[in-house]
């Protein structure tokens, strides 16, 4: 029991750390971004602003939950796109396909947002070229229980991982690109679901970046 209460600590420090490395991020992104919308496209300016205030309302009433509906960190990554659109412009292009009946499906919070993020830092930021973003869920049978997983797909079209060139299997081990957040992330998903295999990533020089987050139903609270 005394493992259980460590590891539910464990996590919820992990999430704390998770949002207090996302919110300068997003401050030090928008604004920059600001500085050059002002002045040229001052409509375009307010309506970053309004997605940044979305984004630190949604920060403030996620609190340290653990879980979040598909539908909220939906939410919370379109925030986050609609800003980083706004900093890139045509050299950016988001598509995003998500299956309505699965946006009540409980998320680790911020997972979602910081994988799309790392797409963005790894795919786009280090490319020249115009890349595209695809976010897509789908479900997928589970034998283990009634309710099926939630299989969420993110691709991009940017430079790709060198570290991860030439695999023929998807990379589930903590790698060495991992920064705070996808380290966050796959801790979480250890400490919360017990499995190191719901995280996977592949890459390649012309192919770009995809990563696959399998998540289960929430586990029961014991």
């Amino acid at each position: 029991e005394r493992e259980k209460v460590l590891a539910a600590e464990s996590s919820e420090a992990h999430l704390v750390a998770l949002r207090s490395q996302i919110n300068p991020h997003f401050l030090f992104n928008a604004l920059n971004t600001l500085l050059v919308l002002i002045s040229e496209k001052p409509h375009e300016a307010e309506d970053v602003v309004e997605h940044l205030a979305a984004i630190f309302r949604h920060t403030l009433m996620a609190g340290s939950k653990p879980f979040v509906s598909l539908e909220e960190e939906t939410s919370l990554m379109k925030h986050y796109l609609a800003i980083e659109k706004a900093r890139f412009g045509d050299r950016l292009t988001v598509s995003i396909n998500l299956d309505p009946n699965l946006r009540h499906h409980p998320v680790p919070a911020f997972a979602l947002q910081t994988l799309v993020e790392n797409a963005i830092k790894h795919g786009l930021e280090r490319s020249r070229e115009r890349c595209v973003l695809t976010v897509s869920t789908t479900a997928r049978p589970n034998d283990s229980q009634e309710q099926p997983d939630l299989l969420v797909s993110i691709q991009d079209t940017g430079i790709g991982i060198p570290q991860l060139f030439g695999r023929e299997t998807p990379a589930v081990e903590r790698m060495d690109f991992f920064g705070i957040g996808l380290s966050n992330v796959h801790e979480r998903l250890l400490q919360l679901y017990g499995r190191t295999d719901l995280l996977g990533f592949e890459s390649g020089p012309d192919t770009g970046t995809h990563v696959t987050l399998t998540l289960p139903p929430a586990p029961s609270p014991h």
